[in-house]
């Protein structure tokens, strides 16, 4: 089984970038340098969806990798258990790729 059908989450940039503001006490005023205040409102409201450009330079004025960032949009919620099946997920998916690129074809679904 895909373990895309293990976790089921919605994107939220935008609360996932408020969260990290908050924990790091930075306001939009402070990500001017990275992007407008007006886009990181509007990622925050979730009328936009940021770029990898802007992923990549909101996580610099957070001071923190950009895969966190994404991590996090991608958790239903901040828990370590929301992170861990995430990260549980994505090894999973990393084992898969390295296994068929391994031996020139995908692994069966067990859905044939």
């Amino acid at each position: 089984m895909s373990s895309k059908k293990k976790i089921y989450s919605k994107v939220d940039f935008g609360r996932a970038l408020q969260q990290l503001r908050e924990v790091r006490g930075v306001t939009q005023e402070d990500l001017i340098p990275s992007s407008s205040r007006r886009s990181v409102g509007r990622i925050e409201q979730g009328s936009q969806v940021p770029s990898f450009r802007t992923i990549d330079s909101l996580a610099e004025g957070l001071r923190i990798h950009p895969l966190t960032l994404i991590v996090l949009a991608y958790c239903q919620d901040s828990s370590a258990a929301s992170v861990t099946q995430l990260f549980e997920t994505i090894k999973s998916d990393l084992i898969e790729l390295v296994d068929e690129k391994r031996h020139g074809q995908p692994r069966s679904s067990g859905l044939e």
